[in-house]
């Protein structure tokens, strides 16, 4: 009877477990940088993506994951200034592993002085 119940109780456990997903909409922006006036902007690319994750158990990081490191890896895989239409979610699994995730569009900023007519 005992087995019974402990085979059932790590049973439930498990079953607890693999469903511990969430994710979380984090947020919308218009750009990760600020655009003046004088500025105009080149889409290099639609759709880019970025992340940065850590392991983190019972919500504790490891080490250092962010929304801005998520940023800067989309930046820096696709060659770009900056983001536009920006989308961020938080994901967290099993309540061991966190990732942030940033899409948007990329852009290169040109300045109007450097336009040529």
């Amino acid at each position: 009877m005992k087995k019974i119940v402990f085979m059932c109780l790590i049973l439930c456990m498990g079953m607890l477990l693999l469903t511990g997903c969430a994710t979380t909409p984090g947020g919308v922006a218009a750009s990760t940088l600020p655009l003046t006036s004088k500025d105009s902007y080149v889409v290099l690319q639609n759709d880019v993506e970025g992340n940065s994750w850590c392991m983190a158990p019972l919500n504790i990081e490891l080490w250092p994951a962010s929304p801005y490191l998520a940023i800067q890896d989309a930046k820096a895989k696709n060659n770009c200034d900056g983001l536009i239409n920006v989308q961020l979610n938080t994901t967290l699994v099993l309540f061991i592993y966190k990732c942030y995730h940033v899409s948007g569009d990329a852009i290169k900023v040109v300045k109007t002085n450097e336009i040529k007519r």
